[in-house]
């Protein structure tokens, strides 16, 4: 049987993304939070329990996919704890990095060719209803439609921040809502490192066998913001997003449902395309 040495690509990256809440942004303006160093629990080195001892480490529903492919059976779960090494030092560092700024405070990112928005931590933009712990797409400033990352927009951006207040920022929420806010006037704050937001509840990874090999569904509470998983391509499973992952042959998934993220690591290629699809529509569709 196949064993993996470490814990998979897969789900170490939804790990960076839960465990760190706005974890995407460390990713993308890592010189702002260089030196965080999170540990996970190799899934191989935490012991194989039966379900219902692990749900005595949980403190959200853990959730068992209603419909198998024929010949795969539950091996048993193990509890995965997640601890940050350097926590103390990383928050020094970052209060140490803080300085005063003036400006509005909305902070934009570039991910693939579209461009991302949210306010920095105590800024004005967050005191206008800009959130600063999740990622938006923009639309417009200042009614002045922006939506691609490229040098005429960072242009446009730019001519933005430096004309006159209010800034009418107008972004999509998740839902594909447009909304704006109006920040009336640049004020000073703090501005440099912002503070890690750390999510260390504990994390349940069910295993399961089939012909001869394995594959886990990783699960855990839904953390505060939607990851952004540049390399996943999002589909709709019984009318619910999910962002399927790695290679044809062996497609791993993410998704969220009911207050819980869970994450498929097929990295094996346990599962075909087709049984990896059955078995995320059979949960989303469970009501148990």
């Amino acid at each position: 049987m196949q064993r993996a040495s470490r814990m998979s690509r897969v789900i170490r990256l939804y790990l960076l993304v839960v465990t760190v809440i706005a974890g995407v942004w460390f990713v993308i303006t890592a010189p702002q939070h260089a030196g965080l160093r999170g540990d996970a629990e190799n899934v191989l080195d935490s012991p194989l329990i039966t379900i219902a001892e692990a749900q005595s480490h949980a403190d959200f529903p853990i959730k068992v996919p209603p419909t198998l492919p024929g010949e795969a059976n539950v091996k048993g779960a193990r509890v995965i704890r997640v601890t940050v090494r350097n926590l103390d030092d990383v928050i020094a560092r970052a209060k140490a990095s803080q300085r005063p700024f003036t400006g509005y405070g909305v902070l934009f990112l570039p991910q693939g060719k579209r461009l991302m928005v949210r306010a920095h931590q105590a800024s004005p933009a967050e005191k206008s209803g800009l959130p600063s712990d999740q990622l938006f797409q923009l639309i417009s400033l200042d009614d002045e439609k922006i939506t691609a990352s490229n040098a005429s927009a960072w242009s446009r951006i730019r001519k933005a921040l430096n004309s006159p207040p209010p800034l009418k920022v107008t972004y999509a929420d998740k839902d594909g809502t447009s909304r704006s806010v109006v920040i009336a006037q640049k004020e000073s704050f703090m501005a440099g490192a912002e503070m890690p937001q750390i999510d260390q509840r504990n994390r349940i990874a069910l295993i399961f066998s089939i012909r001869g090999r394995e594959f886990t569904l990783l699960e855990g509470p839904s953390s505060k913001t939607e990851p952004t998983l540049p390399e996943a391509r999002p589909i709709r499973v019984s009318g619910q997003p999910v962002w399927f992952m790695g290679s044809e042959t062996k497609p791993s998934a993410y998704w969220r449902n009911g207050g819980t993220d869970f994450s498929l690591d097929n990295s094996h290629g346990a599962l075909d395309r087709k049984e990896v699809y059955e078995l995320i529509e059979s949960m989303l569709k469970s009501r148990g």
